[in-house]
């Protein structure tokens, strides 16, 4: 009993933390992160909303007259200018030219699609998840015509802090320059795979050329503002709940909590998916 009572209030303290403790820095506009949509969402991968779903959220967009952004325009743009939002899209899955790109362009609605360049119509094989297609270059190339913005999210999907420097200047460096001939435009945003960064990591992004970055775990800590906080949509979210992570007039929010927490879950990923070039 007196163990307990000994360690309880670390745990209700660790709780609150979690949940309430870590706010994230103020924004000029707050920012989302999406992974796959899809027709037959499937029952083991949180990271996939319906297309049903994902519909039903950008037409509410519309109704709220929120005006969405590309990540490299939402650094640049000036706080206070209406209800604004980034849609950003790690991995460029085939299911957001399929499926996400006709919804958000039936609405004039825009968005970041961050592609993981060494994979370019090919199979995810650094997912623990079954293997999905990933965007081609013809893809990417229409979506950059349409107005979308197209980032990097690596060159193989690594662990960046993992990685010596010589490999993580061809991940970061490499796929800039496999994506700007893919698309025939510059890419001068990135996204941390599995979002995990740290300062070496950052500094060799900048050094590369890109000018903003988004990070989903740790985002109380951004002091940047070229690192934008993004807050992950997952299959239990409904319209109100994704609302509740973009509002910037709520304090608190049980939603943006909760993809607080989920965004650790990426963390066991690399681990799964170990790689023999880790620096161990």
């Amino acid at each position: 009993m007196g163990i307990i009572l000994i360690i309880m209030p670390f745990f209700i303290g660790l709780g609150a933390w979690l949940l309430l403790g870590k706010r994230s820095a103020p924004a000029k506009c707050p920012a989302l992160v999406f992974h796959e949509v899809s027709n037959k969402p499937s029952l083991f991968s949180l990271s996939e909303i319906s297309q049903k779903r994902f519909t039903a959220f950008a037409d509410e967009l519309v109704r709220r007259d929120y005006r969405t952004l590309r990540l490299s325009d939402a650094v640049e743009a000036p706080a206070g200018r209406g209800a604004t939002v980034a849609l950003t899209f790690d991995d460029a899955f085939e299911s957001v030219f399929t499926l996400a790109a006709p919804v958000l362009r039936h609405n004039n609605q825009t968005a970041t699609i961050f592609a993981v360049a060494g994979f370019l119509g090919r199979r995810s094989t650094w997912d623990v998840y079954a293997a999905r297609t990933h965007c081609s270059a013809a893809q990417l190339r229409q979506l950059a015509a349409d107005g979308f913005e197209i980032g990097s999210h690596s060159l193989t999907h690594p662990d960046l802090r993992r990685l010596d420097d010589r490999e993580l200047a061809r991940e970061i460096g490499d796929s800039k320059k496999l994506l700007e001939d893919s698309i025939g435009a510059p890419v001068t945003a990135f996204s941390f795979p599995f979002g995990s960064w740290n300062a070496r990591v950052w500094e060799m992004v900048l050094n590369a050329g890109y000018r903003c970055a988004t990070v989903y775990r740790g985002a109380a800590a951004v002091a940047d503002s070229r690192r934008v906080p993004v807050y992950g949509v997952y299959a239990f979210d409904s319209t109100p709940s994704i609302f509740n992570k973009i509002d910037t007039t709520v304090e608190f929010s049980l939603s943006r909590a909760q993809s607080r927490i989920m965004a650790h879950f990426a963390k066991g990923s690399a681990v799964v998916k170990f790689r023999k070039e880790y620096k161990r």
